[in-house]
């Protein structure tokens, strides 16, 4: 927590406009969608990249019975329509974007952790 904390604060010392808060993904999509703001969103990582979207994994997110929440910060950096947003994974080797569904996104970030 430490770590994150000093990194906004630094981000914050050059001039980055940083804004904690809970949003809708709807939200998330006009701020990315209007090209002036990049969205750095705390997600469950084992929520993000589920090999499908399915009823069950959305519910058992809503419901807390997934086991354990792994907190992952990634930057929501574009959306495709209102089904995909275009994310930057910083854990990544690469620098490749990567489509995630709105539905697992949502999920992710909703996820008690």
């Amino acid at each position: 927590v430490r770590r994150v904390e000093r990194l906004f604060a630094s981000a914050r010392e050059r001039g980055v406009d940083v804004r904690l808060g809970r949003v809708s993904k709807h939200t998330v999509a006009e701020l990315v969608g209007s090209g002036r703001v990049a969205c750095v969103a705390l997600v469950d990582k084992s929520l993000l990249y589920t090999a499908s979207d399915s009823e069950d994994d959305v519910d058992h997110a809503s419901e807390g019975r997934r086991p354990h929440f792994v907190g992952h910060y990634v930057v929501v950096c574009g959306i495709v329509d209102a089904e995909r947003f275009v994310i930057r994974d910083p854990a990544r080797d690469d620098d490749a974007s990567t489509l995630i569904s709105a539905r697992a996104f949502d999920a992710a970030r909703r996820a008690f952790g």
